[in-house]
């Protein structure tokens, strides 16, 4: 973009915007165009007008103090009403409302009261009944920081992160950048140690699973009703060896023998061969 003075370049940066028609009022971070030549050659953006005078108006109306004669200038104008109008509406002349807007004249605090409420019903805001039960007899302009997020302006005060960032010196915000890296590092670590110790647990219970098993090959009711069926596990006879049982005939020490594997995977049949 070229400067519309000089034809020079403009660089852009952000930088907090004193507000021009409230004094104490500033824009942080706003998007200033400077021409390169002439530093004094500048353009301003100021994204959603709209929601950026309801939010200044929004901070007027809860004001614990009076208003200064430039707040209620602001308030008559963004209400959409002019001098006339509005010195009809709370019964003064409208030399004594320029008066009172040019800081010349005080006003009472019946008359800002007023000004407050009808303002809030022109701009669809409110006025908390505890403010206009409570305000101060003094005028002190208002100090208000706002700040254009994602949703929309907002005012801000020193507890604002961003706020507190950017009034960090830069040696501070090194500082800080480190802290998180090594944090971030000593999170990662203790994700891996967790994820490790996961997977030897769960490898314990695979191998515990493959090689915990009867003798027959079942675990649980289905191993134990095949010992029965088979005479496993049985007490010794007379000559210390233990018979099969099939079809519920002995058929001796001579005769064939189930013989089992002492390890079987699961789901195995019968790991019983009849040995000649």
């Amino acid at each position: 973009m070229k400067c519309r003075e000089c034809g020079g370049e403009m660089r852009v940066a952000r930088e907090d915007w004193p507000y021009p028609d409230l004094p104490g009022v500033t824009l942080l971070g706003v998007e200033v165009r400077r021409c390169v030549n002439d530093a004094e050659h500048h353009e301003i953006e100021l994204p959603h007008m709209d929601g950026l005078h309801r939010a200044i108006a929004g901070a007027l109306l809860t004001k614990r103090a009076r208003l200064t004669g430039a707040e209620i200038r602001f308030l008559r104008e963004l209400s959409a009403w002019d001098a006339t109008l509005l010195a009809t509406l709370l019964d003064v002349t409208a030399v004594s409302l320029s008066r009172w807007e040019n800081d010349q004249l005080g006003h009472s605090g019946m008359a800002d009261r007023l000004i407050r409420m009808l303002a809030a019903e022109a701009l669809g805001l409110s006025t908390p009944r505890e403010v206009l039960e409570h305000i101060g007899n003094e005028a002190p302009p208002s100090h208000l920081a706002l700040r254009f997020g994602p949703h929309g302006w907002r005012v801000v005060d020193a507890s604002d992160p961003v706020s507190a960032w950017v009034s960090l010196a830069d040696e501070d915000r090194e500082a800080v950048i480190k802290a998180l890296e090594t944090s971030l590092e000593s999170l990662k670590v203790t994700m891996v140690h967790f994820a490790g110790h996961g997977e030897d647990r769960a490898c314990r219970r695979r191998i515990a699973g493959s090689t915990s098993h009867h003798p027959l090959g079942l675990p649980g009711r289905r191993g134990r009703a095949a010992r029965a069926r088979t005479g496993a596990g049985a007490p010794a006879g007379a000559g210390g060896s233990r018979h099969a049982v099939i079809g519920g005939e002995d058929r001796g020490r001579d005769r064939r023998r189930i013989t089992g594997r002492a390890a079987c995977t699961p789901g195995e049949n019968l790991p019983g061969r009849l040995a000649g």
